[in-house]
């Protein structure tokens, strides 16, 4: 019984932590890739008809690309943060 409640207790802490994980995912990701991102391009390049991004790992190759070119040392959550950014606002990929 102790068990179970415990697992429940980790479950619902889980599913209340994650929305808000999610928001400040968004907003870092809205503050990097306005501090970093529109420096060399517009959001007009990400809904071109001719665009090279059309999924959801292959938005974070290229974050993750543009990162390293601009010697950023991005980790890997700041990566998610602008890729889930991007997708929400421009993208919305699945």
């Amino acid at each position: 019984m102790r068990h179970t409640l415990t697992l429940s207790a980790a479950a619902l802490a889980a599913i209340l932590i994650a929305p808000a994980a999610q928001a400040a995912d968004l907003t870092l990701g809205k503050k990097l890739h306005s501090e970093n991102c529109i420096k060399c391009h517009g959001a007009e390049k990400y809904s071109a008809p001719d665009r090279k991004v059309n999924s959801m790992s292959t938005l974070k190759t290229y974050v993750q690309g543009c990162a390293t070119n601009l010697s950023l040392s991005w980790f890997e959550d700041e990566v998610e943060a602008v890729a889930t950014y991007m997708n929400k606002e421009f993208y919305k990929f699945k």
